[in-house]
């Protein structure tokens, strides 16, 4: 005979078979050789585990997106750990990787060329080599870069008119109180509350 000790109450909602895994982004319980046997990255110092089809669209979507010299700076879809050449091959579909691929050996090329300035615009992958002053047209886009700041160009202000306003609207806040002196000096007060 059993006592209410020996009574286990489970929470169908949530719970999870000893051989299923959730995957936190898509949230399918998947058997666990559907998970890398590690973490993502290396260094990951989280538990969570990435199923392998959330992985492969991830990247999928990263490299579609970024731009050249972003597409060497992606990160774990759980934490700011950066993917590895050997991550982005690993978990990767063939074309992915092979985009992924061709943009890394195409950013290195370039890096090589002090000259070189790689485009900002949000969808080109082009650089083109820029000699002197710190505004460059894109030749392939016409997007519009700052090189000294490595920025959209601000358009309107020279280099020094923008680092001017910068620094004026940038004050330094210290101590615990910071966000609230910031928020007390910058907002209006509501004849309501005050």
């Amino acid at each position: 005979m059993r006592s209410e000790d020996d009574i286990t109450i489970i929470d169908l909602d949530t719970y999870v078979p000893n051989n299923l895994r959730n995957c936190p982004i898509c949230a399918e319980a998947l058997t666990t050789w559907n998970f890398p046997s590690f973490n993502v990255t290396m260094n990951c110092a989280h538990e969570d585990k990435v199923c392998f089809g959330c992985l492969e669209k991830y990247i999928h979507v990263e490299t579609q997106s970024k731009s050249l010299e972003r597409i060497t700076q992606l990160c774990c879809p759980l934490c700011p750990e950066k993917l590895s050449h050997d991550n982005c091959h690993t978990y990767a579909a063939k074309a992915d990787f092979e985009r992924y691929n061709n943009r890394y050996d195409q950013l290195l090329a370039i890096s090589a060329v002090p000259e070189a300035a790689m485009c900002l615009g949000p969808s080109c992958l082009s650089a083109q080599v820029h000699e002197g002053g710190s505004f460059m047209t894109c030749d392939a886009c016409n997007f519009q870069t700052c090189i000294k700041h490595n920025i959209p160009w601000h358009t309107g202000e020279t280099c020094d008119e923008y680092d001017k306003r910068v620094s004026i609207n940038v004050k330094p806040l210290e101590g615990m109180n910071a966000p609230v002196k910031l928020l007390s000096e910058s907002c209006i007060i509501c004849p309501k509350w005050h």
